[in-house]
């Protein structure tokens, strides 16, 4: 699932939504964040036609989260949300 619930306008990483997190940590189930860089230079928002070239891909150690609660949910996201951008930071 996308972290962000749809795809973000432009380049930028948009807001990280928590339904994804909230049915791992209902379901007991590690998260596996997986980090998708440049695929809008291949597929453009709204665009139709897929254009040659590479999207790399980076996939982050995954994340149990059979411990967490509601509680602290808005702080895990927010970790991962950060995580996230660290990692794009890197290409």
């Amino acid at each position: 699932m996308a972290p962000e619930g749809t795809r973000s306008p432009g380049s930028d990483l948009g807001r990280f939504k928590k339904g994804a997190f909230r049915i791992a940590m209902a379901a007991g189930v590690p998260l596996v964040p997986i980090v998708i860089h440049d695929a809008g230079r291949v597929l453009p928002q709204g665009g139709w036609i897929m254009r040659s070239g590479v999207v790399n891909v980076s996939v982050l150690a995954p994340l149990e989260t059979n411990d967490w609660s509601l509680d602290a949910l808005d702080q895990k996201v927010e970790e991962i949300e950060a995580a996230y951008r660290l990692e794009l930071s890197r290409r």
